[in-house]
């Protein structure tokens, strides 16, 4: 491929490039939208640890049913949290190593200006910056499309095992039905928000009487976790 333009003409295709990368891996735009479709927060939990929520179980075998804040369980559950952690450090690295590569190709446009246009050593520099700016334009396309598939794996395997914990606790307590729910009440004390509003009107469970399994789903799925971080020691063989 051969352009034999301006050198004005370079940086107006290099910077699309560079805005795509930042704007778009560092929002993660996708994976964001797909997060907050399902009510699922993107950053960590809040300093201290989960809350306490000893009693609100309490009428679950009373009555046979229960409801469970996704949302609070992805952001308390600790393996979850540590994935997009270092996923987040992943993409700043990611970011880091593309802005030197388009230093480069903004150092190379630098030079094209030395050439008269049109002249050997222009053209081969020329195709040379093409070849570089091609070469940008996959690596961003493919590391952005490698993350996002990389997070939508995380989430997808996360909710699978959220999903098999709400289960086992069901049959485990002979809980016959478990509904997704909101436990975050609206904040009386700041201005209504719309989209808080419309969340809460059309939220399925409007009152639930000490039946929430959020902690006790947090906690098992933890200490599941911190069970299979643990070495296993194992007995050495008689030789």
């Amino acid at each position: 491929m051969k352009l034999h333009r301006a050198s004005a003409v370079h940086l107006s295709l290099i910077r699309p490039f560079v805005v795509v990368l930042l704007a778009g891996l560092m929002s993660w735009p996708v994976l964001r939208t797909f997060a907050q479709d399902q009510g699922i927060p993107v950053n960590g939990g809040r300093a201290g640890g989960a809350p306490q929520r000893s009693s609100l179980s309490a009428n679950v075998s009373r009555y046979k049913l229960a409801v469970v804040d996704i949302s609070a369980v992805f952001k308390w559950y600790k393996p979850f949290q540590s994935q997009v952690d270092q996923m987040k450090e992943d993409v700043k690295n990611a970011e880091a190593q593309l802005k030197q590569e388009q230093q480069g190709i903004a150092k190379l446009q630098k030079e094209l200006r030395d050439f008269t246009p049109g002249s050997p050593d222009y053209k081969a520099r020329d195709e040379k910056l093409a070849a570089q700016m091609a070469a940008f334009k996959l690596k961003v396309d493919r590391n952005r499309r490698d993350f996002m598939d990389r997070e939508a794996k995380i989430y997808h395997v996360t909710y699978l095992t959220v999903e098999d914990e709400i289960k086992k606790y069901a049959l485990h307590n002979d809980i016959g039905l478990v509904v997704r729910f909101n436990g975050e009440p609206l904040d009386p004390s700041k201005p209504p928000q719309r989209n808080e509003v419309l969340q809460n009107i059309n939220k399925p469970v409007i009152f639930q009487n000490n039946i929430d399994i959020t902690q006790d789903i947090i906690d098992l799925l933890n200490q599941r976790a911190q069970m299979a971080s643990r070495p296993q020691v194992g007995h050495a063989r008689p030789q």
